[in-house]
Parts: structure tokens; C-alpha cells; sequence
């Protein structure tokens, strides 16, 4: 690169929620940095909702560093109101319907945790909308709202351009210079470079160590006569009243179709909701559908590249931007220009293997584990239909705990005796059984009544064992079958293939056009493989099964 002088501080790639909000803090804090934004290259941002809310999911998590990040995020917002004169950040006091025995056993156990009582409301004093569908068992959290995005970007993009910081350009990553010296694009040179490029990360050639987990999903506005009071209601979906009368419901997670085109399947799930919630008193204003930059673990990735100086990452918000993405905005400016440290959690380093390339068998099985880890609960079910040396045994059975079980299979005996030496060493041997059997005997050896939350197959060979010992393709697509007969609601079945060993690309193909064929109404769907593009490396497979 050319040494010139430099106009701007750095160039911020893709103009979303992230990169605008990032844009903004920079030039507060006297940056001159440029944003590069292709108007409807990606929609996330524009059709989201914007819900701020401090304790969500199945699981009824606080949501990470809520204490912090949320009064940040509104005292944010509060400045952009007086900057903009007009108000972005609209405060909703929110119920979380507790329907199923599941959730009110989570929260029985978390409501008496000290750090969800400052988010809770009490049950009593709770101003309750007036719904049909309401009952007593909910709990009331405070500290929410939703955040109004497509006119906060409206304003931030016109003030931006008229500053000269914003270019409306699709930048395509082979015209991004990255060097020694600083960054380039289109003659156009700074120091560094930060991607916010949201799901379209997945093919940025830098951050291709990043396992992103796009999810489409589709959201509406409806009108309805049905008096919520201001108060936003999470159910299977949430219903999210706003400031113009309309309420913002949604929102489904779809994996395997990544458009932004709202599909007749999602659209079905909505309408089904709503029917059964506000029976003919409601009717579309308008359908939408975006693809939110997920990332295993739930917590998004900030922070300078682990071996590109020039580079840096600022993504994976998902679901939470309008909640996380102030403070950490904040963060990465002072870590660039002031040295202050950002949290390991949302470190890029904690996906950075630079190790020999057997390293990557294990990284496919912690992207299943991580993801089983968000929605396995104590007390819970699991079956681990390929043991091996009881690795993924050793960690359902810690999480279940004492109050749940694990039903543990392998057909080899030294995987029994492997496993069974780990689970002595853990304590935690009383609540697994071990089988030593064919997986596609899962369904004799367990009792006829139990569900599994989670089924884990991790196909090939046994570790340091024989390898001529595989998984062989017709009992496994077998096995596979009948284990989806055994999920409970919302229980997940992940699948580990490596196409690299011996008959391994048979059986990965064979489980590919199984996989294809498992009925979509009735199973979420998701795959994942390696951002590398080597075909001999393993693959991530997801089935989660409807409600």
C-alpha cells in the first residue's frame, strides 16, 4: 500500500444496526471513521423488531451482562432522541407466560436466583392486559422496551452521509486490501478495518474461523382491537405493541433457507399463534423476513482479527443488538485507541484454533455441545447414541445432573469401559446407563415412556481405537430414524459426520439425503461445515422438533 495520508480512522464494513451504532460512538468520541453500506443488501436490521428483553429464551436466561448493557443501551438511545429530536427507544414493561410445566420448573428455580430480582416485577401489582388468553402463571419483567430501527438508521445514514462518513456502496471483499500498513478499498486507505457485515460474514475470507449460524427469520406487524396496555407478551412467539398501534409478532427461526423472502411454513407457524391467541380479532399490516448473524455460545464476537493487526470483527448480535450493541460499541473504541481490554466472552479468540488440522474434528463436536448446552436443562433426558470414549457422555450427563438420565450406547466394549472409568472419575456415574449395543437398538433398552431433550451422534470411529471399527451408513440412517420418534418437544438431535475417514463420505451423503428428506413441519433444520470449504472436513447436523 502506498504511503499517504489518511483521511479516516478506519472503514466500517456493512451499515446494519452494528456498523451505523459503531459509526455513530466513533465520531462522539472524535473518530473519523467511514461506513460502507449497500441499502437492502441485507434486511435483518430492517425488519427487526428491536425487543430488549433482560431475561429470555426456552431456557429463561438473564441475558449476558443485562446489568450493564441495558442502561448503557437506553441512556444511548436518550442521547440519540435529544441529537435527532425524536424519540428511538420506546420503554415496555413485559410478561413471560409460563404454559408448560417445563418452564414453570425453570423458573421456579431461577426466580429465587439474586441476580434476576432486580429485572423481576411482582406478580400482584403487575398492570395486566386485558387478553383472553392471559392466565396466573407468568412473571413480569421490567427494564424492556423496543428500539425503533429502521428510523433510527434513517436518521443516523443522512447524518452520516452528510458528514461525509457514509458511503452507499457493495463492497465485495476481493476489492479489500488488507496489509501491513492499514487497510484499502476502491483507493480509499486507513489504518484498520472492523466487519460488521452481519450473515454475510460467512463468506468473508478473514473471518472464516468464526462458526456463524445464520437463521432466517420471519416477522410481522398485525392490527388487532386487543388491548395490551403497553406491555409486550413472550409466549411461543412474542407480541410486541408499539408506539403507532400495531403490534410486532414473531419471531420463527428457520436454518436451512437462508433468503430473505418470508416462507409459507413461517407464515403458518405466525398465523397459527395468533389464531389460537386472539381468534378472529387480529389481521396483517405487513411480513417480513431477515437473517440474523448468529454465533454458537450466544454472545456476540468483538475484537481485533488473532493474527491480522488491521483487522477486526464486530458481529453475531443476533437477536439482542439493540441491547448489546452500545456498550460494546464503546468497548472496541476504547480498545483500539485507549488499549482497555474487551470481555474474553465475546473474544474472536475463543473460536481461534491455530493447531494441527486434527484439531479440527474436535472443534465440529464442540459447535454440537455448545449448541445442546443452550437448551439442556438439569432434570433433562439425554441419549448419547455413539459413546465412544464418553467425552460427550461425561458432559450431558454434568449437565442433566442428579435429577436427570443418560442413556449411553456403543457397540465396542472397551467404549463401555472407557466411558465408564470417565464417568467414576466425574461422579456422576448414578444417573447414566450404559448400553453396550447397536445404536439402532435405542429404543429397547430405554423405558417406553422417556423423551430425550437431546440425542448426540458423533459418527466414525472410536479414538484411539480401531479404526477399521466405523459406524456403518444403514444402521446409522436407521438409528437416526427412530431417534426422532424419541425427542420430546423442542428436543434436538445433532449429528457429528466426517466425510475424511474410511466410508465416511458414503455415510455422509447418505445422511445428507436422509437429513433433506426428514419432514419440515415437523423438525427445525440446521447444518453447519467448516468456513474453510475442505470437503474432508466434518459436519454439523441439527434436527430440533417443533412444539
Amino acid at each position: 500500500m502506498a504511503s499517504v495520508a489518511r483521511k479516516f480512522d478506519c472503514i466500517i464494513f456493512g451499515g446494519g444496526l452494528a456498523g451505523t451504532l459503531l459509526s455513530w460512538t466513533f465520531i462522539k468520541n472524535g473518530k473519523k471513521p467511514l461506513l460502507v453500506n449497500k441499502a437492502g443488501l441485507s434486511n435483518c436490521s430492517q425488519v427487526a423488531a428491536g425487543l430488549m428483553n433482560p431475561i429470555g429464551g426456552r431456557r429463561i436466561n438473564l441475558v449476558w451482562e443485562a446489568e450493564n448493557q441495558i442502561p448503557f443501551a437506553i441512556e444511548t438511545y436518550r442521547n440519540l432522541a435529544r441529537q435527532f429530536e425524536t424519540n428511538f427507544f420506546y420503554p415496555r414493561s413485559i410478561m413471560r407466560l409460563l404454559g408448560d410445566p417445563e418452564s414453570q420448573s425453570i423458573w421456579r428455580t431461577k426466580s429465587n436466583l439474586k441476580a434476576y430480582r432486580h429485572w423481576i416485577l411482582d406478580h400482584l401489582s403487575f398492570p395486566k392486559p386485558k387478553l383472553p388468553f392471559l392466565t396466573d402463571s407468568f412473571f413480569g419483567i421490567k427494564g424492556g422496551g423496543y428500539l425503533d430501527i429502521p428510523n433510527l438508521l434513517s436518521q443516523l445514514h443522512t447524518d452520516l452521509q452528510n458528514r461525509g462518513n457514509l458511503i452507499s456502496d457493495q463492497f465485495d471483499y476481493s476489492s479489500i486490501a488488507i496489509e501491513s500498513n492499514g487497510v484499502s478499498w476502491k483507493s480509499i486507505q486507513a489504518p484498520i478495518a472492523i466487519f460488521a457485515d452481519g450473515w454475510l460474514a460467512n463468506k468473508n475470507p478473514w473471518l472464516s474461523f468464526i462458526p456463524f449460524r445464520p437463521a432466517k427469520g420471519v416477522i410481522g406487524k398485525i392490527k388487532t382491537n386487543a388491548d395490551f396496555r403497553d406491555t409486550a407478551i413472550v409466549d411461543r412467539f412474542f407480541l410486541l405493541p408499539r408506539n403507532d398501534g400495531s403490534i410486532h409478532v414473531g419471531a420463527t427461526y428457520t436454518w436451512d433457507e437462508l433468503d430473505e423472502v418470508p416462507d409459507s411454513n413461517s407464515i403458518t407457524e405466525l398465523e397459527s399463534f395468533l389464531n389460537n391467541r386472539l381468534p378472529n380479532d387480529w389481521k396483517w399490516i405487513e411480513v417480513g423476513a431477515g437473517i440474523r448473524p448468529s454465533i454458537p455460545g450466544a454472545k456476540p464476537v468483538v475484537g481485533r482479527h488473532p493474527e491480522e493487526d488491521s483487522v477486526f470483527v464486530f458481529n453475531g448480535f443476533g437477536s439482542k443488538g439493540a441491547t448489546q450493541i452500545p456498550l460494546l460499541a464503546q468497548g472496541l473504541h476504547d480498545s483500539i485507541w485507549n488499549g482497555s481490554p474487551l470481555p474474553e466472552e465475546s473474544s474472536p479468540y475463543r473460536f481461534w484454533k491455530a493447531q494441527p488440522k486434527t484439531s479440527k474434528r474436535w472443534i465440529a463436536v464442540e459447535i454440537a455441545r455448545d449448541y445442546l448446552l443452550e437448551r439442556l436443562n438439569p432434570g433433562d433426558t439425554a441419549i448419547d447414541a455413539t459413546t465412544g470414549n464418553g467425552h460427550d457422555t461425561q458432559w450431558l450427563a454434568n449437565t442433566v445432573g442428579p435429577n436427570g438420565h443418560v442413556y449411553a450406547f456403543d457397540i465396542q466394549k472397551q467404549a463401555i469401559d472407557s466411558t465408564r472409568t470417565r464417568l467414576a472419575k466425574s461422579d456422576c456415574s448414578n444417573w447414566v446407563t450404559l448400553v453396550q449395543d447397536c445404536h439402532t437398538r435405542v429404543q429397547e433398552n430405554i423405558p417406553k415412556d422417556a423423551k430425550a431433550k437431546a440425542i448426540v451422534f458423533n459418527l466414525g470411529y472410536l479414538p484411539k481405537g480401531e479404526k477399521s471399527v466405523v459406524t456403518e451408513t444403514g444402521t446409522t440412517i436407521q438409528a437416526l430414524h427412530s431417534s426422532l420418534s424419541l425427542l420430546s418437544s423442542g428436543g434436538i438431535l445433532s449429528i457429528v459426520a466426517y466425510p475424511g475417514h474410511v466410508g465416511g463420505y458414503e455415510e455422509t451423503q447418505a445422511l445428507r439425503n436422509w437429513y433433506v428428506n426428514v419432514d419440515s413441519k415437523g423438525f427445525h433444520k440446521q447444518s453447519i461445515s467448516n468456513p474453510s470449504g475442505n470437503p474432508n472436513s466434518p459436519l454439523v447436523f441439527f434436527l430440533t422438533k417443533k412444539d
